[in-house]
């Protein structure tokens, strides 16, 4: 199951041959809610001054689908380079430019994940609608982020699509996120 721009419950294994089983609106909610849960632990690692890139690049593993497909990533806040298609350049926008060592992207990512430093407390998805098709399905609506220090609420607007990909990890299996 992908989310975010495509994403996959398993990282970078080899293909089963099975075909895909159509997603429902419960696998989309366990989807949204397991990026929710990535973009907090992400802050905890960082507010506790842990490899919070190492946190990120598990998570994006888990949630994005690089390395199996096309991924279709367009960030938020993103305008200098607006979009991200391989895995090094979303783990920038989501950790910033500074923690990837990728000066490309100086200046214009400062680590959505984190907040710039501040990180995330809740992160709730606020659906306006589903569209669920089989093997894919897309949901549009707002996510509202809760800064950790100020409490703070932000709204920002979304349009994610998700497709369900089957894949068998092997031992041989690499995130793409890693270096």
């Amino acid at each position: 199951m992908t989310s975010g721009a495509d994403t996959t419950w398993e990282s970078q294994p080899r293909r089963t041959g099975a075909m895909p089983v159509g997603i429902t609106t419960d696998d989309v909610h366990t989807a949204q809610k397991a990026w929710g849960n990535a973009i907090k632990a992400i802050t905890k690692a960082h507010q506790q001054k842990q490899d919070f890139v190492s946190v990120a690049a598990k998570a994006a593993g888990e949630l994005y689908a690089y390395g199996h497909g096309n991924v279709l990533f367009k960030p938020t806040k993103a305008t200098k380079n607006p979009f991200r298609p391989t895995a090094g350049d979303a783990m920038s926008y989501f950790v910033g430019a500074e923690a990837m060592k990728d000066d490309k992207f100086k200046g214009e990512d400062a680590g959505f994940a984190i907040n710039g430093g501040r990180g995330w407390s809740e992160v709730a998805f606020d659906n306006h609608m589903l569209d669920c098709r089989g093997a894919t399905a897309h949901a549009m609506g707002e996510y509202i982020f809760t800064d950790a220090i100020s409490g703070d609420k932000v709204t920002v607007e979304y349009t994610f699509g998700y497709k369900r990909v089957l894949f068998k990890p092997t031992k041989a299996t690499k995130n793409p996120f890693r270096p």
